[in-house]
């Protein structure tokens, strides 16, 4: 995904809700944390803040939800 990409693209979206927090692991190493925005559609997640950096297809996405 380029920087400034406000949304990423999963493998599957089951169980992904808005609000959720979201994580995606950037080339250069770190983490850029932020939260959905929206439900997803089809497998395309749209996140609250862009990504700051690139991200290659493949890289890992978490999700932490808060109850």
């Amino acid at each position: 995904f380029p920087s400034h990409d406000i949304s990423v693209t999963v493998t599957t979206v089951t169980g992904i809700t808005s609000g959720d927090v979201i994580g995606i692991q950037l080339d250069n190493g770190s983490a850029h944390w932020t939260t959905v925005n929206g439900v997803p559609v089809g497998n395309v997640v749209s996140l609250t803040v862009a990504l700051p950096s690139a991200a290659a297809n493949g890289s890992r996405v978490v999700l932490n939800r808060w109850l």
